[in-house]
């Protein structure tokens, strides 16, 4: 795999002040950029605390900005991989970010995104080749861009937005909160339990394997594609579209339904059957 440099300070910091993202951060704003004395290559980006982060794909240039003194960054090993880690709490600044990580360099590097307790995501402009999350956070994430995901796990009661996936295999695991995912994928595995909330109208799939549980509700576009599936318990699995080869095996008060694209205009032509128009 290619690595490219992540720009961390592991001496000095420097206080400035900068504007992002089309003013989604004004200027003013106090900033401690991160610069490195040599390069650390971290394939894995870990969050702690209730810590707001940024990750800005469409720069060209590879930077790491922290807002304030309450957020610490730093590297290390982590399972034999080398890691960033944040940790720390969010600033007052409610429109803004707490940490910003810049650069499409840069952000190719991680392979592996961490969010947990409180932290937050937004990412605009990804371009990443390969990308493993691990969402056990009540923070929101959301990502914008291309990025051949995985796989991508939900541990808490959160919202995960994200598009455009692009993978020939997507492993999906949502045990709570809403997911809504779009974007194309060869072959989807998807596993809900609990009250989980999975979306996957726009997510275009050849294979799709469901399994669900407990209370939890899938939709998807099901239109032409292979569907296995197993509705548990109370779960419920609705298709937008019908399979071209299905296999439910679905048991208990779990079921499979379908919504077909022509079933409207059926229906309004059946109700014009007899009816005479209201003449004004």
């Amino acid at each position: 795999m290619r690595y490219n440099q992540l720009h961390l300070i592991l001496s000095s910091l420097v206080l400035t002040t900068c504007s992002i993202a089309g003013g989604k951060l004004g200027p003013g704003v106090p900033v401690l950029h991160l610069e490195n004395e040599h390069v650390v290559q971290s394939s894995e980006l870990h969050c702690h605390g209730n810590v707001r982060i940024f990750l800005d794909g469409a720069a060209e240039e590879s930077s790491a900005r922290v807002l304030h003194k309450g957020v610490s960054v730093h590297s290390a090993k982590h399972d034999g991989k080398k890691s960033t880690f944040v940790k720390g709490r969010s600033a007052k600044n409610h429109e803004g970010y707490d940490v910003i990580f810049a650069g499409k360099n840069l952000l190719k590097d991680f392979t592996s995104i961490h969010m947990s307790d409180a932290c937050t995501l937004e990412a605009v402009g990804l371009n990443m080749d390969a990308l493993k999350l691990l969402s056990n956070t009540t923070g929101s994430i959301t990502l914008r861009g291309t990025y051949k995901a995985g796989h991508i796990q939900q541990l808490k009661n959160n919202i995960i937005d994200a598009y455009w996936i692009d993978s020939d295999f997507l492993e999906i695991d949502s045990q709570a909160g809403r997911m809504l995912l779009a974007g194309t994928a060869k072959h989807v595995r998807a596993h809900t339990t609990g009250n989980a909330f999975l979306s996957l109208d726009s997510l275009r799939a050849s294979n799709l394997w469901l399994a669900g549980y407990g209370n939890s509700f899938v939709r998807f576009f099901g239109d032409n594609i292979q569907l296995s599936s197993f509705m548990n318990d109370s779960a419920r699995a609705e298709s937008l579209g019908y399979p071209l080869l299905v296999n439910d095996q679905s048991r208990s008060h779990g079921v499979l339904v379908y919504h077909l694209p022509h079933f409207e205009p059926i229906q309004a032509a059946n109700a014009r059957v007899g009816k005479k128009p209201t003449v004004k």
